[in-house]
């Protein structure tokens, strides 16, 4: 073979190298300048007319909150019981309902549920405050037939609150309470209807 015919295979080597740096370099340039149009750039310095934005975080100042003297609890309105009301809040606006806020006693134990309406068997969230009563088993009880009956339900005090959940079947109208066995202690009722 000839270096005369050797020659065409380097020059199309040659053309094919050049047109493909041409190209990266004006793919290149087109891809820089979108990302400067478009805020893509690594920020610092050089052009692109924007300022560089640092990200910046702020913490509210740290305050010290005001703790109440003893447990409070809120009821819904309707639900003062047979104990007596407490302090009848205000409004803060006309269509938010009123809450009423009452201190609970030492050694009483104040009980709500989470319903007073459900279906058979759905879950009622029952909860509240034994004061002075941390660490005590609640027993949660049905009045049935004349007499308090237990439900196969406790609740642990802890920090003197407790919470555990029933699920009545019997339709109609049905009072609970909490009560705790060792201390002969019982707490509000409370009605839930069924059906």
């Amino acid at each position: 073979m000839d270096e005369t015919e050797d020659r065409p295979v380097l020059v199309g080597v040659i053309a094919l190298v050049g047109v493909s740096l041409i190209v990266g370099l004006i793919v290149g340039v087109v891809a820089l300048g979108g990302a400067r149009v478009f805020g893509l750039s690594g920020g610092g310095g050089g052009g692109g007319g924007g300022a560089a934005v640092e990200p910046t975080l702020s913490l509210p100042p740290v305050t010290e909150t005001a703790t109440a003297s003893g447990p409070l609890i809120t009821l819904t309105p309707g639900d003062e019981g047979e104990e007596g009301g407490g302090e009848e809040s205000a409004p803060a606006s006309p269509t938010e309902p009123t809450t009423t806020t009452t201190e609970a006693a030492e050694g009483e134990i104040t009980l709500q549920v989470s319903t007073t309406t459900a279906g058979p068997m759905e879950r009622i969230d029952v909860s509240g405050i034994y004061t002075g009563g941390d660490g005590a088993i609640l027993t949660i009880q049905r009045f049935t037939d004349g007499s308090w009956n237990d439900i196969a339900a406790n609740a642990a005090v802890s920090g003197e609150l407790f919470s555990t959940y029933i699920a009545l079947g019997r339709p109609g109208e049905n009072r609970i309470r909490a009560i705790d066995p060792s201390a002969d202690v019982a707490s509000n009722e409370v009605s839930v209807t069924i059906g």
